[in-house]
């Protein structure tokens, strides 16, 4: 089964990473100077000439030689005194079209699978060079550090053919930014804007605000690989509600909140969810994730026996196993009338990130899904690599392997994809 091909895939993949980690540190050990123990007099302070800062600029690197490209990024706006930051980014990539000729993802209409026309959010314009985000953000963080009371807000604009995916299309057509398209496959949104307010530990945002579940992020920066995993797909991206947030301990947080259903922006199209989880910290290395959306979404798709309720939930689990490597699961179910007649779907990530060094890293990821109730299956293999030649500029080659179960009607499919983001 091809399942079963791309978890062998997977498997001498984590095999290869693995022993190259474990080789990384035989070499590592065997370069390590060896210091010797010597009893003798130590000099007065008086007596030692004090050594120039030669790091004060820039960081030295974990092998010990001088790097002036691992320092801190550089900000066109640096944050002020009252906690004013102003930020962002631009995000150019390609990708090929694949056997499919839309890029990745799924079809549209995956449940029935019939046709292909359309396709789903994010990397769908292939060959073509393009800008992804034009992104900008101000904001001043609520800080109280536990005592008192303090406010702030967020603000978020971006502008590319990422724009038109996350715009508020769970609202009613023409309101917030849904009509905000440049034409072709470019458009303006605002997926942030909300106001936040803290009282020693509790902090609250209400506005409009990103989706609390799932791994991965719409913002590029945000995520190691330049293409979006299958499931991340079939998630809300942003909210229109409030969502407070409480420190029930040291290692543990709780998360409880009210939305406009799913995608909305500033109106209530019969949205009413609740979004809420917990997120606790289980070692030193290890953290687990739960988060929830329950309710009316807000909007109805064409389909036989059709409703807008649903439930989904997202649990990720992320695990430092050492200094460089990471590892993450993500366990997502989605239960929605939209998908009727067919059953709930299920989907599994996992991730596996390894740090060659300062500018290197190399990661893989595997994530396969199901509609329950059929014999659908969808399975994405990608492995990647971030380079950083800059503390602003990272570069994010990828191949990436698309499988579909033959009653899609998709085709299996390899995607060459590779973009680059400098912040600000």
């Amino acid at each position: 089964m091809k399942l079963t091909r791309i978890v062998l895939m997977v498997a001498g993949t984590c095999s290869l990473l693995a022993a190259n980690a474990m080789a990384d540190g035989l070499v590592r050990l065997a370069s390590d100077e060896i210091h010797y123990v010597t009893q003798e007099t130590e000099p007065s302070p008086s007596d030692i000439t004090p050594e120039p800062d030669l790091l004060s600029d820039a960081e030295e690197d974990g092998y010990g030689y001088y790097d002036p490209y691992t320092g801190d990024p550089w900000e066109l706006f640096s944050e002020t005194r009252r906690g004013l930051k102003i930020g962002g980014w631009f995000q150019l990539g390609y990708h090929t079209e694949g056997a499919n000729g839309v890029g990745v993802g799924l079809p549209w209409d995956f449940p029935t699978g019939v046709g292909n026309a359309k396709v789903s959010p994010f990397n769908n314009y292939p060959n073509v060079l393009q800008l992804h985000q034009a992104w900008m953000y101000a904001e001043k963080v609520a800080e109280s550090n536990g005592s008192g009371w303090d406010w702030g807000f967020r603000f978020d604009c971006v502008y590319g053919t990422d724009g038109q995916d996350t715009q508020a299309y769970g609202s009613e057509p023409g309101n917030w930014d849904t009509t905000w398209d440049a034409g072709g496959f470019y458009g303006l949104a605002i997926p942030q804007l909300y106001a936040e307010v803290t009282y020693n530990d509790l902090k609250v945002k209400a506005g409009k605000f990103f989706r609390t579940v799932g791994y991965q992020k719409v913002q590029a920066p945000e995520n190691f690989f330049y293409s979006h995993a299958l499931s991340f797909l079939i998630a809300p991206y942003t909210h229109t509600g409030f969502l407070a947030e409480y420190p029930i301990a040291d290692c543990a947080t709780l998360y409880g909140g009210w939305a406009a259903g799913w995608d909305t922006g500033f109106d209530h199209n019969g949205g009413d969810i609740f979004l809420g989880g917990f997120s606790v910290l289980l070692t030193d290395t290890i953290s687990l994730t739960y988060m929830t959306t329950m309710g009316d979404y807000g909007f109805v798709l064409p389909g036989p026996g059709s409703d807008p309720d649903a439930y989904s939930h997202s649990i990720v689990l992320d695990w430092q196993v050492t200094d460089r490597l990471n590892y993450v699961l993500e366990a997502d179910y989605l239960e929605n009338g939209v998908l009727a007649p067919y059953g709930p779907v299920v989907a599994y990530n996992q991730y596996l990130f390894y740090t060659l060094n300062d500018r290197w890293a190399v990661g893989g990821r595997f994530d396969w899904f199901q509609v329950l109730g059929t014999d659908r299956e969808f399975s994405d293999f990608t492995i990647g690599a971030n380079y950083r030649p800059h503390p602003n500029l990272v570069i994010r080659p990828e191949i990436r392997v698309d499988v579909f179960d033959p009653d899609v009607g998709a085709q299996d499919s390899t995607v060459f994809g590779i973009d680059a983001i400098l912040t600000y």
